[in-house]
């Protein structure tokens, strides 16, 4: 019997054991979670995940992408935006018709809208806009938008989009994000190739300020209205 009741208590104790270190595992993992979702959701939007893979595991860290349409919204900010912030204006949207993920670049903080419709998308767009224009130090930032997409493997796409519509977004004179698609479509957008770039930024080195404010605005009388042109509209030009 006493043999019995001491093999009884051993195997009392290791399972008892075994429950506490998978608890303390877990709690760990629920720790690291936010970092675990930022990782997976930085190789999607740069194109370094395989959809099933990244399906399984964002099925493993517990985020659903229910809706069959994707769109990569971008928000360059000058200031300082804390996580805290951004959560508070994700709550804003409407739960029930999509569901928001976000991640901070250098500069930027994207976010993976999962929804279906283009007036909800329309809607996330409007509602997003106002919540972060609303926030001082968010004046002078640039909002880009991305295609709507129908498979995660196609969120880099929306998103490289989004980037190059938020670039231009200072010369736009319409309030809110601006559409990738939309810019494309009316081809106002202008790339300096690398050869003026490089003339532009030797000119400023060489005191030349004239000669390379010259060559901007026969640049921008040729792609963007030159009444909207700021500092920072110059400065993402030159990249």
């Amino acid at each position: 019997y006493d043999a019995t009741m001491n093999e009884y208590r051993w195997l009392e104790k290791e399972i008892g054991a075994l429950v506490e270190k998978e608890s303390v595992l877990r709690k760990k993992v629920e720790a690291q979670k936010p970092l675990l979702i930022n990782a997976v959701l930085e190789t999607v939007l740069f194109g370094s995940r395989e959809e099933e893979e990244f399906e399984k595991l964002m099925a493993l860290l517990g985020v659903s992408f229910p809706y069959r349409g994707y769109q990569v919204l971008t928000v360059e900010y000058q200031g300082e935006l804390v996580h805290e912030e951004v959560e508070k204006i994700i709550r804003q949207l409407p739960q029930d018709i999509c569901a928001v993920y976000y991640i901070f670049l250098k500069d930027m903080v994207a976010l993976i809208v999962n929804a279906e419709g283009r007036e909800v998308f329309e809607r996330i767009q409007s509602i997003l806009y106002q919540s972060f224009a609303a926030y001082q130090q968010m004046q002078g930032s640039a909002y880009g938008a991305g295609k709507t997409v129908w498979s995660a493997i196609a969120v880099n796409s929306s998103f490289r989009q989004a980037v190059r519509a938020g670039k231009y977004c200072y010369f736009s004179q319409d309030a809110g994000f601006l559409e990738g698609t939309e810019f494309e479509r009316r081809n106002e957008y202008y790339e300096l190739s690398e050869l003026e770039k490089k003339g532009m930024l030797c000119d400023l080195k060489n005191r030349q300020e004239e000669e390379a404010l010259k060559k901007l605005e026969e640049i921008l009388d040729r792609n963007a209205p030159r009444e909207n042109l700021t500092p920072e509209a110059a400065k993402k030009l030159l990249g």
